[in-house]
């Protein structure tokens, strides 16, 4: 809960925030324009490996309109038990070379998958649990405003504007003839529009994370 996280303060919300969000953004440029994916594969590989693995793949695939059931989920998904599981046995061998609060907060920020955390921090049990199971379940809120926000924008991006309206120029004179004035759009309606289009495609299960 928030008391939980307040109390491993302000460190532990760097970790499970702020660094995520700037590897969010960093790596998703990186794979846009060096990598050559569109920004909608990209942010979709980016998201899963550095919130919460197949949720927010899930949640992020769905919100951009990238197919939950395609290759590249699958994909990510697949390479994510690969250079997760060894991560299980070999990050608590961290305890002793820096404090156990560090070790938890590694162990939560790097590994993607809630239940991966929970069972490499288990080998060490103690502050690097609670530590480890904070800063993830704190990581995995940010699929919330991560959602919302992708959504956003693609329904942004697809909703007619009040500006809209343009028309092809008619070929004939009778085209001409037929053509009618476009029905004027206002802001309140695009806004409706765009509410309606983010409520449609907003992902679901993600209200689970906010009522918990």
């Amino acid at each position: 809960d928030m008391a939980s996280i307040q109390e491993l303060g302000p460190p532990g919300l760097v970790v499970a925030w702020v660094d995520t969000t700037i590897l969010i953004i960093t790596f998703t440029a990186l794979g846009t324009y060096l990598f050559k994916f569109t920004w909608k594969e990209s942010i979709v590989v980016v998201g899963a490996t550095c919130i919460c693995g197949s949720s927010a793949a899930t949640a992020i695939a769905t919100a951009v309109g990238v197919p939950t059931d395609g290759e590249l989920v699958r994909d990510i998904l697949a390479l994510m038990g690969v250079f997760n599981t060894p991560l299980i046995p070999s990050m608590p061998y961290m305890q002793g070379r820096v404090s156990d609060r560090v070790v938890g907060a590694w162990i939560g920020g790097t590994i993607d998958s809630t239940g991966q955390v929970i069972a490499s921090a288990a080998i060490d049990g103690g502050e690097v649990l609670t530590t480890a199971t904070i800063v993830k379940m704190a990581q995995n809120l940010l699929i919330i405003p991560v959602s919302i926000v992708l959504t956003s924008i693609c329904s942004y991006s697809s909703t007619p504007k009040p500006w809209s309206g343009a028309i092809d120029v008619p070929a004939t004179e009778s085209e001409f003839q037929e053509l009618r004035p476009p029905s004027k759009r206002t802001w309140l309606t695009a806004l409706v529009d765009m509410l309606t289009v983010v409520a449609a495609k907003f992902p679901r299960f993600v209200l689970g994370f906010i009522i918990t």
